[in-house]
């Protein structure tokens, strides 16, 4: 009996050790300058209370041929907490694309995950990015890599990361903007396109991550602009089948059949909960904790569906 109360207080001891190193792990905050070894820090701006924005699309030009033209914005969150910008010089060997697939391997192991990403021409022009970052940023449209990466309990709260990473003259240079200790404020979006949507979980959770909130916001805008549209919602978990699996699968299309129907008002009828469903575990069982959103749209709402509603100007 002696003996096993020993062994009980010893796993005990380090059962709550292991604990206590992943909450310190979990709270600290990222240091860029950390994640590398060669880098050279051109400059870092702390504010104790920031509301930034931080892009989640791509950039775009918009030129309607008269006096409206410049670079708008394909979506963006604004996000309430404790705000610093760093702007590093990498070495000259190292190009703009490693550099960005090492922040993306780094982020990974730090608990964050990728809410956006983008490279080259699909970010849209180096031009507009200059003028969402500012100071620090240059280089070429082909150069470029950005991504947006969260950690967090869920996708309203947490640590958000934005990264831009660029070449001017041969000198590869990113920009990082953290916001810490932060709540998420608002989501700005373009209407989503018809079809389906989906909504990834980590595992055992049902509130959506920060690309799945991405993901919801672009369906509201489309119902908010088509008063003919309709979305049917599913919601996964992967199996065994079990009890939990099932209501876990219904938890989670019913929390975005509430989300949804909070923002649209009368919409009862619009937003259809086809339940759970739980799926066997497979290679990938990720796949299979998620939600589904079928967006319906009405043929006028799908001709004119592409109008943006943010401009970062020049």
């Amino acid at each position: 009996m002696q003996k096993f109360e020993v062994r009980l207080s010893m796993l005990s001891r380090a059962f709550m050790g292991a604990v206590a190193l992943g909450l310190t792990f979990s709270a600290q905050a990222v240091e860029p300058t950390a994640l590398f070894e060669h880098e050279y820090l051109l400059h870092k701006d702390y504010q104790a209370v920031d509301r930034a924005m931080l892009q989640s699309a791509p950039l775009r030009y918009l030129d309607d041929g008269e006096s409206e033209s410049g670079y708008a914005s394909g979506g963006e969150i604004a996000v309430i907490g404790k705000s610093t910008r760093y702007i590093l010089d990498h070495p000259p060997a190292d190009s703009s694309l490693s550099i960005w697939r090492h922040y993306h391997k780094q982020l990974s192991r730090h608990g964050y995950e990728v809410a956006f990403q983008c490279g080259a021409n699909s970010c849209g022009e180096s031009a507009g990015w200059r003028l969402v970052f500012g100071r620090g940023v240059a280089g070429d449209t082909a150069n470029q890599f950005y991504l947006l990466a969260h950690k967090g309990k869920s996708g309203e709260e947490g640590s958000f990361m934005a990264v831009y990473v660029n070449e001017i003259d041969d000198q590869p240079r990113s920009v990082v903007h953290i916001v810490n200790k932060a709540e998420l404020n608002k989501i700005y979006a373009l209407p989503a396109k018809t079809g389906e949507q989906s909504l990834y979980y980590r595992l055992g959770s049902s509130t959506p991550s920060l690309r799945g909130l991405l993901a919801l916001e672009g369906v509201l805008q489309s119902l908010r602009q088509d008063t003919a549209s309709r979305v049917q919602i599913t919601g996964y978990a992967d199996g065994p089948e079990s009890d939990y699996n099932q209501a876990l699968a219904q938890r989670r299309a019913d929390y975005i059949q509430e989300k949804l129907q909070s923002q649209i008002p009368m919409a009862d009828s619009r937003i259809v909960n086809l339940g759970g469903d739980v799926r066997e575990k497979s290679v990938n069982t990720e796949q299979w904790r998620r939600v589904d959103m079928m967006l319906l749209l009405s043929q006028d709402a799908i001709a004119k569906n592409d109008k943006p509603n943010h401009n970062t100007g020049g």
